[in-house]
């Protein structure tokens, strides 16, 4: 298991990333002042000191039986960063992610041997269907960050003559139903499950397109460290396509949420720039049940803070639709009101 997060010294001047894993800590200082630190972990689980003997506050790990390690920073920082934190809320997504698809409904899933080989490039809005049309795929390597169970890559590998496609996922079992799929279709696609933050160099410049869609940037507090891995994965030139939610739903209140007032349902009730947000009420759009879920944590992310993402790892914007019409499910109600509820975002690498 691996859990990780942040504390500041009790005087203020410096903060800690830290690591668990199989109940060690890892740690990177962020400073240029290189040394090896003995980081102690008190019984009370409540503080932790350095060789020096100076005291630190712990605010997230009471809950583990940690007594003492021995850290080494020296020269660690930045090799060692944060592209090698793996956070506890991604195992907890993880876990509910699984537990959804195990309770999937029959329908889900199971007409997507028969679209693909009826219809060309099912599974997309046709305003992005329209943007991958002029999109040079044919025998071109495709990949999918946060694919889900496959369709819209294999969608895309099969509609745009791609000579490959690769889905990352987190969820293990919906990897394995999408490259059933794949099997099934007789369609070059494989599917990874991975933690997007943990796919490794084996995937380094290998796509000439990457598409992003519906329901995936919000399970990422870090977009930066996001982006970078999935410019890392971009060949020079490639392209990438986002077909999102746009940011400005996150400040509206859903049926369910204490909130709603279906009087009013263009009312802002949250913050445009951050929130967390964590639940229990499971993906109905997936089981078609309610039922007490294993817990979902997920972030929104103010325009801002996407485009900066992008820009700061390589990748150059090269075109913005905003559409006032939903993608999500959750706000069709208010589709054509003058309220911006999608978008497509495109961009080049370097």
């Amino acid at each position: 298991m691996k859990i990780t997060g942040s504390f500041r010294a009790e005087d203020g001047d410096q903060r800690w990333h830290v690591e668990i894993a199989d109940d060690r800590f890892v740690t990177v200082r962020r400073s240029e002042d290189n040394g090896n630190y003995y980081i102690v972990r008190n019984t009370d689980g409540a503080t932790v000191s350095d060789s020096a003997g100076k005291t630190y506050r712990n605010h997230s790990y009471d809950d583990h039986e940690v007594v003492q390690t021995v850290i080494e920073v020296a020269e660690k920082w930045p090799a060692a960063g944060k592209e090698e934190v793996t956070e506890k809320y991604i195992e907890g997504n993880k876990a509910a992610w699984e537990e959804a698809f195990d309770n999937r409904d029959a329908s889900w899933g199971a007409d997507i041997s028969e679209r693909i080989r009826k219809e060309a490039y099912p599974f997309f809005e046709k305003e992005m269907a329209a943007v991958l049309r002029n999109i040079d795929t044919e025998g071109k390597t495709i990949g999918q960050f946060c694919c889900n169970n496959g369709r819209e890559l294999l969608s895309l590998v099969k509609s745009g003559k791609a000579s490959e496609g690769v889905g990352f996922d987190i969820a293990e079992n919906q990897v394995a139903f999408a490259n059933e799929k794949a099997k099934e279709l007789n369609l070059p696609c494989s599917f990874e499950a991975v933690n997007i933050y943990d796919i490794d160099e084996r995937f380094k410049e290998r796509f000439d397109v990457v598409i992003i869609t519906i329901g995936a940037l919000c399970w990422f507090k870090d977009l930066d460290r996001f982006f970078a891995i999935v410019a890392k994965c971009m060949k020079p030139g490639a392209v990438i396509v986002f077909n999102e939610q746009h940011p400005c739903t996150n400040m509206l209140a859903t049926e369910g949420d204490a909130e709603f007032d279906p009087a009013h349902r263009m009312e802002c009730h949250y913050s445009y720039f951050t929130h967390e947000w964590t639940g229990n009420e499971g993906m109905y759009y997936m089981t078609q049940k309610n039922y007490h879920s294993k817990t979902f944590t997920d972030f929104t992310h103010s325009m801002s803070e996407i485009l900066s993402g992008i820009c700061n790892n390589g990748i150059v914007v090269t075109g913005l639709q905003e559409f006032d019409h939903d993608i999500s499910g959750g706000f069709s109600s208010i589709d054509h009101s003058g309220f911006p509820l999608s978008m497509i975002l495109q961009g080049k690498k370097l």
